[in-house]
């Protein structure tokens, strides 16, 4: 359903030699993370100061422990080793064993590094997600039939208990009653739905059907890509929502410049996946104009800006992930139309990338950038920051170099 195009032998260069800087980061990357193992309580330390000291006792969320888990599972066949794969493994273990409620059914929102002592017994639906997103790549890297079963139940339990005609439930009590969704807050404003939550059980539902080819998950991913399409945008189609009641009416919010163009990948990601030829039609439209209004958003020196409004650019920090999301999006974007402006933003966004976001001293990103390019002091690790959406970024890079034929070999 992607559509295909030629590229110059120039161009076809120039993104083998980004794939080859993004496959040296990802190895990077890797470095810092498999050196955070808790050889104690299973999976990965939680929070890492700015000075590089670990804090053993903070809780492990369920999103900080799938996001690792996906990250384990999605590199392994470009910076896997035997120690990622049993460090996936231990990862894997935890979500299972930890944070899964076996009394009520689904994730815990978090628990302490031994599991008890819970941190938040409520249910997220964007938890939810996340525990299958994981669960899904661990059994298409591993071949794991009991993890691909988790991830069939918990997506069931999900469409038994949050699906409504208007998109998803996001905020349960452990006993999957409807509370108020403040840990999806956007500017201080609590809805019922949210864009964050609902792209995440988009990536959740694709990453599940193609591990599992499961034609019921292909209705379910065919609906909610559909009204993500057809709700989400504002009318110009040039940016989403963020926050909506539970009637889908929207409640205001800034401009997430990060959110819309990785919405913008997810969106034509899910239609790949799914291979409706008439919905990929709308899905592909939908993500150029998202990718194109994102734009906006883009500074002088290549970098995107945080948040904005009707009127422009009102945040100028470089948040880390905001920069990874948009490598993606530039670069799914290239992939798919072959328009060159989207490969020179793609480049001079990494260019800011090596020289301001990448912490050499530290093995991570980091956490913010402000508008001199001088990072802000600010943890390395903490349960929101972990390495999905750069080592993703990085895979998105080595995934275009290779269907369009410039692939730089690994050395």
């Amino acid at each position: 359903m992607r559509p295909t195009h030629q590229i110059a032998e120039t161009d076809r260069r120039r993104l083998g030699t980004l794939a080859a800087a993004a496959r040296a980061e990802l190895e990077r990357l890797a470095i810092f993370w498999l050196a955070l193992a808790d050889k104690t309580n299973g999976g990965h330390f939680s929070f890492v100061d700015n000075d590089g000291h670990i804090d053993r006792e903070r809780p492990r969320s369920t999103i900080f422990v799938a996001r690792i888990l996906w990250t384990l599972s999605a590199i392994d066949g470009v910076a896997g080793s035997p120690e990622s794969r049993a460090q996936a493994e231990s990862a894997y273990r935890f979500l299972t064993r930890r944070l899964i409620d076996r009394w009520f059914g689904g994730f815990y929102w978090a628990v302490s590094p031994r599991g008890g002592g819970f941190r938040g017994t409520d249910k997220h639906t964007c938890a939810q997600a996340y525990g299958v997103y994981a669960l899904a790549a661990f059994a298409r890297m591993s071949g794991n039939r009991e993890a691909l079963a988790t991830a069939l139940a918990t997506f069931r339990l999900l469409e038994r208990r949050a699906l409504t005609p208007t998109g998803y439930t996001e905020a349960f009590s452990r006993l999957w009653r409807p509370i108020e969704n403040r840990r999806m807050k956007v500017s201080g404003i609590v809805g019922a739905r949210t864009v964050n939550t609902h792209i995440h059980i988009l990536e959740a539902y694709t990453e599940l059907y193609l591990a599992s080819g499961d034609p019921t998950i292909g209705v379910a991913l065919s609906r909610l890509l559909r009204l993500i399409v057809d709700r989400f945008p504002t009318p110009a189609g040039d940016r989403l929502w963020p926050i909506f009641d539970d009637e889908m009416t929207p409640l205001g919010g800034p401009v997430s410049y990060g959110h819309d163009i990785e919405s913008s990948w997810l969106i034509a990601a899910a239609a790949d996946a799914l291979g409706d030829t008439e919905l990929a039609a709308d899905a592909y439209r939908a993500a150029d104009r998202l990718c194109r209004g994102s734009l906006s958003g883009r500074l002088p020196d290549g970098s995107f800006a945080q948040e904005g409004d009707a009127n422009g650019i009102v945040d100028t920090n470089r948040i880390w992930w905001v920069q990874a999301e948009a490598l993606s999006g530039m670069i799914d974007a290239f992939g798919r139309s072959g328009d060159l402006t989207m490969l020179d933003a793609a480049e001079a966004l990494w260019r800011y990338i090596v020289a301001h976001q990448l912490d050499r001293e530290g093995g991570e990103w980091f956490e913010r950038v402000s508008l001199n390019g001088e990072p802000v002091p600010g943890p390395r690790v903490t349960v929101w920051k972990e390495p999905y959406h750069q080592a993703r970024a990085c895979l998105k890079v080595i995934e275009c170099a290779d269907r369009l034929g410039a692939a730089t070999p690994h050395a």
